[in-house]
């Protein structure tokens, strides 16, 4: 089963023992009710009987015995404050009082409720890699904490450079997977906004329905050893079968000789013939990343028919903002 489809599966559990859960705290209710006030009970098994006749007769085109049942009410919620009850103690429980713990709204067309939605996509972005204590997303990104000095070899400010990469990225995310080029690679120093906008283009595709995986080069590159050293393939399956591959930090990882250039080559190089999209970040140069990779790998990441770059240039916005 897919990521997306164990996690939905979970939480569908969850939401069942919740709504165990509550069923039971409602008859624990009850009892405490009944316990003082007998009549409660008797008058709520009664309401009970007469939503049931109500149902019945609705089926058989007749009128539902609707006086009795709102006096039935009001009785019990007399009964209730003359005891020192709140008026609503025997009204269902539900943690969620939009979809009633189901997770979903709606009859004919069923939607996933918010509460439900959130917690997935929670889980969700943890699974593929994007834990993140503020979320990086388009919405959240902000130009004003890049410089807006000129800077001279690229003729533009950092602020405008940024403004730039990120309608490319968004364009990117939005057209995912019908993309003008298949793989992106956001070449800059760091703390220039390329790890923002990569996760805000994971979520983005994420949200669109699509399999996407966050790791960094380090953490793939310990992957690649994994599956070397134990000769097992499927430590590397997610990287090569997810839908959209982030790799971060291109460069940071270990130079193993027979292991570090042939998984990195192997990794673009069946990626690229499975048609399945790829985005690189690097603080390396154009000039370094040939230098580190040989030419072999370099060109596969900086032919421009099959990756677009996306260059960020300026000083680190981080300690600009005081991050």
């Amino acid at each position: 089963m897919s990521v997306r489809g164990d996690i939905l599966n979970a939480l569908l559990t969850e939401y069942r023992q919740k709504r165990d859960d509550n069923a039971a705290l409602s008859i624990h209710r009850l009892e405490q009710a009944a316990q003082k006030c007998p009549e409660i009970k008797t008058l709520h098994d009664k309401r009970r009987d007469l939503l049931i006749a109500g149902l019945r007769s609705v089926m058989e085109g007749q009128e539902a015995p609707v006086d009795e049942m709102e006096a039935a009410d009001g009785r019990i919620r007399e009964l209730l404050a003359g005891n020192s009850f709140p008026p609503d103690f025997l009204q269902p429980v539900y943690t969620c009082p939009v979809c009633h713990d189901t997770g979903y709204t709606g009859e004919s067309v069923r939607d996933m409720c918010a509460c439900l939605k959130a917690v997935y996509h929670s889980r969700l972005f943890d699974a593929v890699g994007l834990r993140e204590s503020e979320p990086q997303t388009f919405s959240s990104f902000n130009e004003n904490i890049f410089s807006d000095e000129v800077i001279a070899e690229i003729g533009c400010s950092q602020r405008e450079a940024a403004r730039v990469n990120r309608r490319i990225a968004l364009a990117y995310a939005e057209s995912f997977p019908d993309t003008d080029t298949p793989d992106l690679l956001l070449l800059g120093k760091a703390g220039t906004g390329k790890t923002f906008l990569m996760h805000a283009m994971a979520r983005r595709v994420l949200e669109r329905g699509y399999q996407v995986q966050c790791v960094s080069a380090y953490k793939a590159f310990e992957m690649a050893r994994s599956a070397h050293k134990l000769n097992d393939p499927e430590e590397m399956r997610t990287l090569m079968e997810a839908e959209l591959l982030l790799v971060d930090d291109l460069g940071t990882e270990p130079m193993m000789e027979n292991i570090t250039l042939p998984y990195l080559f192997n990794l673009i190089n069946e990626r690229q013939q499975a048609n399945l999209k790829t985005i690189f970040s690097t603080n390396l140069s154009k000039d370094n990343l040939k230098e580190r990779y040989t030419e072999r790998i370099a060109s596969r990441l900086l032919n421009p028919m099959q990756c677009r770059i996306l260059a960020f240039a300026g000083g680190d916005v981080r300690k600009r903002s005081g991050a």
